[in-house]
């Protein structure tokens, strides 16, 4: 289940790179879930990073919403500045990184903006698609994301949370 659940992210997120229009329909309440009251509150919130274990949470709840955050880790400080800087650089190819670890019983393509430190899963094996053609749609998909996560916050309309597991967030940051 698990499988075939990233498997249905990676193919909607593939949509909505080709056609952005796809997005308003991708966002809607699955009719398999409707029934389903954490559906609607856990698609309320969104990760600002520092790991995927909310990610996980919200798959758990069959909520596959995108997010630049949500399978990303970032430090708080350079999250601040990431913000700061309204996401500036995001998806440049001179701060884009892409390369393969290990996940699992497969290599998997891992992201990394070199300017704010984020590094990212894509859930795509190098068996899947070329190294080249997988740079230039990261590129393309954190330019988007870069943008829905600053609209998302000038909405004012989600839950926007943030882990950090060594330490508590000081007041400063």
């Amino acid at each position: 289940r698990r499988e075939f659940s990233g498997q249905a992210f990676n193919a909607r997120n593939r949509l909505v790179e080709l056609d952005h229009s796809f997005v308003d329909t991708a966002l809607q309440t699955p009719p398999s879930i409707v029934a389903n009251e954490m559906y609607g509150i856990i698609m309320a919130f969104e990760s600002l990073g520092n790991g995927c274990e909310f990610g996980s949470v919200q798959r758990r709840y069959g909520a596959e919403p995108l997010g630049l955050l949500r399978w990303s880790s970032i430090l708080v400080g350079p999250l601040v500045a990431m913000l700061d800087a309204q996401c500036e650089g995001i998806g440049d190819p001179d701060n884009t990184e892409v390369v393969l670890e290990p996940n699992g019983d497969r290599d998997e393509y891992w992201i990394s903006d070199r300017r704010y430190g984020m590094n990212m899963h894509t859930f795509i094996g190098s068996d899947e698609v070329s190294h080249d053609k997988i740079f230039v749609q990261s590129c393309r998909r954190l330019k988007y994301l870069s943008r829905k996560l600053l609209d998302d916050l000038h909405e004012g309309n989600k839950f926007f949370v943030y882990r950090l597991g060594h330490r508590w967030i000081t007041d400063e940051e």
